[in-house]
């Protein structure tokens, strides 16, 4: 995504905290970190994906978070930083991530895929450029 990497430098060089909640793979998460730099204070994915020495996948672990699962993952994260929902800014583009739009403080529908996902959002941004938010959070 264009601007991640100066998205996060300029949120930590402003003593941002950034979290990551995410319905995805923490591999991917893994792979963008190490290739990029770009590391979260405090990550949580819906599925992480366990391979053998050999390469073959041998399991995983797997969490909810189709809509309330991820409240609960944010008000966890917000309780192991220290801040309210309210201080908080998510960044969503999904159906799931309209229960938490309600929840935080500010929220962001980044190049949200559904209509329904804009209405619930304190902002939309229709650029695939992520330092957009910089300014809203």
């Amino acid at each position: 995504m264009t601007g991640l990497k100066k998205t996060f430098d300029d949120l930590r060089a402003k003593n941002k905290k950034i979290a990551i909640v995410s319905g995805s793979i923490l591999n991917i998460y893994e792979f963008f970190k190490s290739r990029y730099g770009v590391k979260a204070d405090c990550v949580s994915f819906a599925a992480e994906i366990l391979f053998d020495q050999n390469g073959e996948i041998v399991g995983g672990d797997f969490n909810n978070y189709d809509y309330e699962g991820k409240v609960e993952a944010i008000e966890k994260i917000c309780g192991q930083m220290g801040i309210s929902m309210k201080e908080c800014a998510m960044v969503g583009d999904s159906r799931n991530d309209i229960f938490a739009f309600r929840k935080v403080g500010v929220s962001i529908a980044f190049n949200p895929k559904y209509p329904e996902v804009e209405k619930e959002a304190n902002f939309v941004i229709k650029e695939k450029d992520l330092t957009k938010v910089l300014p809203l959070v």
